[in-house]
Parts: structure tokens; sequence; C-alpha cells
């Protein structure tokens, strides 16, 4: 018996007659196997990805901040693009391929800075990038990461994590594994823990954050007060995100942490090579 384009053949006038004097119990069963059916048709519906076949769950990746960006200022460009493309390379060796191994579909977003080289930089992203933006000058860092957050709106459901790092982030090892192990369903995860004494007790980096999508809401009310980034952990608990629901990658352990550490290295900041001289974002 099948739910759909199914025949009952009756080969002889007893097996006919028997049929009918029992049709009401076949009537009842018959209406709760459309019912089941009906039903399944509805679920694989509602969850594509757990019924289409080859279906992937997908990971939202949010790189903002200033590109080819040189020196400790705000406001500083590198003469020279190298710099900034071999980080972008290593985000798609240590993040979005390693993600992309472990089966999800991986979409781009980029919120950044108008600078010579974009289409450098874009191209490396290939058809993963689905949308970009860029900030208008002189800009700022919260209003950078507000341009990120909204070109994710209406699109958020569609993701299971979303990923929010920086543009001058030079990765060092396979983010994939370590974001999957992390389990970051209904939690925030994020660098590390700042504990320097430069800090208030539970401050977080805004390097890296990895976010169960149904919280992005949460993070854009955040970020939409205007508070430094590192503020971000208190704030979110005072919206209702229990500490329990944060977790970070690795223990803070200096203030050197902020530029180089066992996950990156931030670009052509202090400490770390520099490629040229430096040139105003902003003019």
């Amino acid at each position: 018996f099948r739910c759909r384009n199914s025949r009952i053949l009756f080969p002889h006038a007893t097996m006919q007659k028997w049929w009918l004097q029992n049709l009401h119990i076949w009537s009842v069963l018959c209406l709760g196997i459309l019912f089941i059916c009906a039903s399944e048709d509805s679920v694989c519906k509602s969850e594509e990805s757990d019924c289409a076949k080859g279906a992937k769950e997908q990971v939202a990746v949010l790189v903002r901040g200033q590109s080819f960006r040189a020196g400790p200022g705000a406001n500083n460009r590198d003469a020279s693009p190298t710099t900034q493309l071999a980080a972008t390379a290593s985000q798609i060796r240590y993040l979005i391929e390693p993600l992309e191994k472990l089966g999800f579909g991986v979409d781009i977003y980029s919120a950044t800075y108008d600078t010579p080289w974009l289409g450098q930089l874009t191209e490396l992203y290939g058809t993963r990038l689905k949308r970009s933006v860029l900030t208008a000058c002189p800009g700022d860092q919260m209003l950078n990461m507000m341009d990120g957050l909204r070109i994710l709106d209406n699109r958020h459901e569609t993701y299971r994590w979303v990923v929010i790092l920086r543009h001058d982030m030079d990765l060092k090892q396979d983010l994939g594994k370590l974001i999957v192990d992390a389990h970051p369903d209904n939690k925030i995860v994020f660098a590390y823990k700042m504990t320097g004494l430069e800090f208030n007790p539970g401050d977080v980096p805004d390097t890296l954050i990895v976010i169960d999508a149904t919280l992005l809401d949460l993070l854009k009310t955040v970020v939409s007060k205007g508070r430094p980034m590192h503020y971000m952990a208190p704030e979110l608990k005072r919206q209702g995100v229990s500490y329990s629901q944060m977790s970070y990658f690795i223990e803070y352990a200096g203030s050197n942490m902020i530029y180089q550490n066992p996950l990156y290295r931030v670009v052509n900041y202090p400490g770390n090579s520099q490629s040229g001289p430096q040139i105003p974002i902003c003019p």
C-alpha cells in the first residue's frame, strides 16, 4: 500500500465481498496512512535540511574592519596589498575550507572600507561572497560592525552559526575543528577571556566571535549601544544571555595576546611585520 498513486485489485468475487463487508475498517486505516504521509511531507518542507538529499547546514562568516591596515592607528592603510591578501588567504585556508571539509556550506559577508585593492580581496572569496558593504568615512569600529550585521538582516535564519572576525587577522591553525568542538549551539564563543590588569573581569576581545544565529539579534542590540567592543559580555548578559552561554577558545595570558596568540596574529601591528609606509584610509 502506498500513500500516492495506489491501486487495490480484487481478483475474485469472494475477496470483493469481504472487502465490502469490512469497508469501514479499511476506510479508517487508509485515512490514518494518508495522515501520516501528509505529516511527513509537512515536516520535510519545514526542515528541509533533514529531508533533502545532499542538503548542508550553513555557516555565515562576517569579515569586518579595516582591510589593508597598517600600524597601530585606526586610519592608516598599508602601501602594498601583499600582507592583507596573505591574511585573507589564511582565513580561507584555516576557517572557510576546514568548515567546508566538515560538511558545512559557508557564505561570506564583508564589511570594510574602500581601498584601491579591494577587488583583489573579494576575488579571493570567489562565489562564497554573498554580500559586501563599505563603511563611509570617517567611520568607526561600531559603525562598521553594525554595517556588517545589517547585511545579515533577514538572512541569519538560514545559518546555524555566524563567525565574525576581522580582515586584519592572519590565522594560524584550523579554526573549523575548534568551532565544531566548541559546540556553539545556543552559545557565543570568544577568542579568549581578557583577564589582564588593563581590562575589567569578563571583558572579551572583538577579534573572533562564533555565535548561534538565533542570538544574532541580541548581539546587534548590544553593538547598537555604541560601547567599546570588549564590553560585549556584560552587555549580552543584560540582554538575557547567561555567562554559561559564553565560552572561550583559549585563556588570556597577557597584553601581547591581543595582537598575537596561538589562534592568529593581527597583521601590521606593533611587534608584527609591516610591509610599507602608512597612507590615510580616510583622508
